[in-house]
């Protein structure tokens, strides 16, 4: 089950220069839920292999919105069931199920995107400073200035946090005290985000350069160079790494034998960072298509007309609805005019489409079997699979939340959900009445696969309730969380909350 999370950290003594209000929310708590299905900073993890081993949305079914005071351009981080997310000048801890404001903080205008480890959050700003916020409160443990406007997202690895400057300077900064480790410095300006892959760290330049340096110690070990400016980050895949330049170029080099294995040329500048996922790179190009190119040689299995891409997208293993539980990969990338694509990664085929408010917003997340994305309007939109339903139709927390129903009435509430291949163990459904009584308690609900429209049904009867509004909340059980199963496809529950308001007779 998901629980309420409690945390005792001890905020430190805050310098002035740092110190800034922090608006705390009386909302939800954040929910403890399984670590495997955070996604803790940009790329999901250090390497930026931005995949989820587990659901992902088959349709974008619209579950809440979010808006924030300003544009929400770079990824968000999912962590302990709270969204941390940049937009505006501020940055928020939301609730992931609700996107409820547990907190803001108006570090600056944040320039990159966040990052969450070990309890802490990470983003640089434009004024060049790099924050370390405490997730449970917002406040400052410790900032770092400097002295350079930070474009380069942060990532976090075996206590530090690796991010660069745009005065050509990468770092590597304790992730507990702020303190410096190293620096390396680059021929050029930086704009590109650092990748880590256990031993090397990689960030590209704007003098046409990629740099693997040391992990432990920042020293040198390869420059590959003539390229154009590489704005795009790079992903690693064990000593393979993959990245895309301004000459319009998606490369794949070996860092064990420091050759280059092949490039494949699109028809405009490569920013995004590219993702490989079942024998294949994903990568969109500027040029307005989105590619699949066979990791191994480069060659291009498929091209889907998308419009121009500058995000790195993400993967997660959806499943088609009305069929056999089958996992399919689904490649979630948006577009800089607004529209976030779901993309077969096998065939390139796209699933569906979803219109965000605004253009040019920030990459999409996978987390809790949801998608998060960010728009230039300042919208944080969540999408999943997950939706409640009753004999009257479809409601949702941001949809219908008070569908009207009569104290004589038996009504079906159910749920679907991407979960599919991942071993669902059983579903519950718990009702509470206006006063907030347990009213039905952890009834396990029915499956149904041949439904075309939810698989989990229970038959509830209103006979001789109050009026007022009650209160659903549906779990899903990944079996395999009981299963003993080393299949990193697993564990835990999802869950999604609605409502409805039942008159009297």
């Amino acid at each position: 089950m998901l629980f309420l999370m409690t945390t005792s950290a001890t905020p430190p003594v805050i310098a002035a220069s740092t110190a800034h209000p922090v608006i705390l929310v009386n909302a939800p708590q954040a929910l403890v839920t399984p670590q495997v299905y955070d996604w803790p900073m940009p790329g999901h993890d250090p390497s930026h292999t931005s995949t989820m081993i587990g659901p992902g949305p088959y349709i974008g079914h619209k579950l809440n919105t979010k808006e924030l005071a300003g544009p929400a351009s770079y990824s968000a981080a999912a962590a302990n069931g709270t969204i941390y997310v940049s937009g505006g000048g501020k940055t928020y801890a939301l609730n992931s199920s609700t996107l409820k404001t547990l907190w803001s903080s108006p570090v600056g205008a944040a320039s990159t995107a966040v990052a969450s480890s070990g309890g802490l959050v990470y983003l640089g700003t434009s004024a060049g400073v790099v924050f370390a916020l405490y997730g449970a409160t917002g406040l400052t443990a410790w900032s770092l200035n400097l002295h350079s406007p930070v474009y380069s997202s942060p990532i976090v690895q075996n206590g530090e946090v690796f991010v660069a400057a745009f005065n050509s300077t990468l770092y590597a900064i304790s992730a507990q005290t702020g303190k410096v480790n190293w620096k390396y410095i680059t021929g050029g300006t930086i704009q590109s985000s650092p990748a880590a892959n256990g031993t090397l760290v990689a960030i590209g330049s704007n003098d046409g350069t990629v740099n693997f340096v040391s992990e432990a110690t920042g020293q040198q070990y390869w420059t590959l160079g003539n390229l154009g400016p590489v704005r795009s980050s790079v992903t690693f895949s064990s000593d393979i790494a993959y990245f895309g330049s301004n000459d319009s170029a998606v490369y794949a080099v070996n860092t064990a034998t420091k050759t280059r294995l092949w490039h494949y040329t699109t028809g405009g500048p490569v920013v995004a960072t590219p993702v490989v996922a079942d024998g294949l790179v994903l990568v969109g190009s500027l040029d307005g298509n989105l590619y699949g190119l066979k990791s191994a040689n480069g060659n291009p299995q498929w091209t889907l007309t998308t419009g121009a891409i500058d995000q790195q997208g993400a993967v997660a293993y959806a499943s088609k609805i009305n069929t056999q539980p089958t996992g399919i990969p689904e490649f979630y990338v948006p577009t800089m005019s607004g529209t976030l694509y779901a993309v077969e990664v096998d065939n390139g085929t796209a699933m569906w489409m979803y219109p965000l408010t605004g253009t040019n917003g920030g990459p999409a997340i996978v987390a809790y079997t949801k998608i998060y994305i960010g728009s230039g309007s300042g919208l944080v939109t969540e999408l999943g699979s997950l939706r409640g339903a009753t004999a009257a139709g479809t409601f949702t927390t941001s949809g219908i939340p008070d569908r009207v129903f009569q104290s004589t009435a038996t009504v079906m509430l159910a749920s679907n959900t991407a979960w599919a291949e991942f071993g669902v163990g059983g579903a519950m459904v718990n009702v509470y009445d206006p006063n907030g009584n347990h009213v039905l308690v952890n009834q396990t609900m029915t499956f149904s696969p041949g439904n075309k429209l939810y698989n989990f049904y229970y038959d509830y009867s209103f006979a001789n309730a109050a009026p007022g509004r009650y209160r659903v909340v549906v779990w899903i059980e990944d079996g395999h969380s009981k299963m003993g199963s080393s299949n990193p496809r697993c564990c835990g529950w999802v869950f999604f909350r609605a409502s409805f308001v039942v008159n009297g007779t």
